[in-house]
């Protein structure tokens, strides 16, 4: 993009963090930080970076502002648990009370967390 992108021109990164959980979220891992799914019948990799990378990324940008989102979808993440849970148990999901099921599982009732970072850029004039 550096390349192609006229002198002084902008650009807006957004860069899903690692802080985001769960990465399952985003497909089936593969190498480190990508994360593969289907999308309208493709397979798109969705990248995954820590604070750190991210910065790297922009480095060679004049960063005219820098912010970071997080959204918490407890909601979500309550349906997905109890989804979950009767997926597993089949038929019978009674056959393990809730409670003893998260006991095992707790990280499953976390809320899902969608962190994305964003940078509005410009290409310095050289």
């Amino acid at each position: 993009m550096y390349r192609v992108l006229r002198l002084a021109g902008t650009a807006l990164f957004g860069i899903i963090s690692t802080d985001s959980w769960p990465p399952s979220a985003y497909g089936e891992g593969g190498a480190p930080g990508e994360y593969w799914a289907a999308e309208d019948g493709e397979r798109v990799c969705h990248a995954i970076f820590a604070d750190e990378e991210a910065d790297r990324l922009a480095a060679n940008w004049e960063t005219a502002l820098q912010w970071k989102v997080t959204l918490v979808l407890g909601e979500r993440a309550e349906e997905a648990t109890e989804k979950r849970r009767r997926a597993l148990r089949g038929e019978a999901p009674e056959l393990i009370p809730e409670a003893a099921w998260m006991a095992v599982h707790s990280s499953r009732h976390r809320p899902l967390r969608y962190v994305h970072s964003h940078d509005y850029v410009r290409k310095p004039e050289e």
